[in-house]
């Protein structure tokens, strides 16, 4: 009797999946009447009054659609892999002086890559970095304050375990048994709490780290500038891309 079940509850399932596979709807796409209301509405952007900020009042020579092919230069994933080697090494997460840069543009005559795009990939990398090397640090975060209480420096450990320097601090901090709260409220407002050599190692850090700095200032500044735009002439990326498609027509 139970095989019999068994076998019963077998079937059901494989009928069940049959159904489930056979009942994917595809995608609806938009209607044509959506699309031409979204691409007037962001056509209307240049007509407006008064006329949204950089726009000027008077255009000379009065804009005309120009057709034309944009030659692109894409870097093959090989030439990434080995341009990422040379642009970006463990624990340099900061700005570059002009004599790093020079240097990275001489070990890259031999590849097809630009010295713009090896910086554009470096910045992309220190990103993923940043992200993916969290987790790693906060597990290790016992082990990095035990180092850094033994006398190695913020730099060091960021060097060694290819990290932006702050949020190897954030980890040190973490393996004192600090809260998240805490290393935040600490950081962002009352660095002076800091001892001395806390203090010292904090500021370096923020110094050489422009991936998970501290103050974001700039960050901000920018993100209320483009409020302000937004609130005064109502674009949305997703009207911008309509109209770009349109204009490529």
């Amino acid at each position: 009797m139970s095989e019999e079940k068994s076998g019963n509850r077998q079937r059901r399932r494989r009928r069940r999946r049959r159904r489930s596979g056979s009942g994917v709807r595809p995608p609806e796409e938009p209607s044509t009447a959506t699309v031409s209301e979204e691409v007037e509405r962001a056509l209307a952007r240049f007509s407006a009054k008064p006329r949204p900020m950089g726009i000027p009042k008077e255009i000379d020579p009065p804009p005309r659609r120009i057709d034309l092919r944009w030659r692109i230069n894409p870097v093959s994933k090989e030439v990434q892999r080995k341009a990422g080697k040379i642009a970006c090494i463990p624990g340099e997460f900061g700005f570059l002086p002009e004599e790093r840069v020079q240097e990275i543009a001489s070990k890259l005559d031999d590849l097809p890559i630009t010295i713009e795009q090896a910086l554009s990939l470096r910045s992309a990398l220190n990103q993923e970095k940043s992200v993916y090397s969290h987790s790693s640090l906060m597990r290790r975060a016992n082990e990095l304050s035990r180092r850094y209480n033994a006398g190695e420096s913020v730099i060091a450990l960021s060097k060694r375990f290819d990290a932006p320097p702050v949020n190897t601090f954030r980890a040190v901090l973490t393996g004192r048994g600090w809260t998240k709260n805490r290393i935040k409220e600490t950081l962002n407002k009352n660095p002076s709490r800091l001892n001395k050599r806390d203090r010292e190692q904090f500021e370096l850090a923020e110094s050489v780290d422009r991936v998970s700095s501290v103050n974001q200032t700039e960050t901000q500044n920018a993100a209320e500038v483009f409020e302000r735009i937004d609130d005064r002439t109502n674009v949305h990326e997703q009207d911008i891309a309509v109209a770009r498609a349109r204009l490529d027509k």
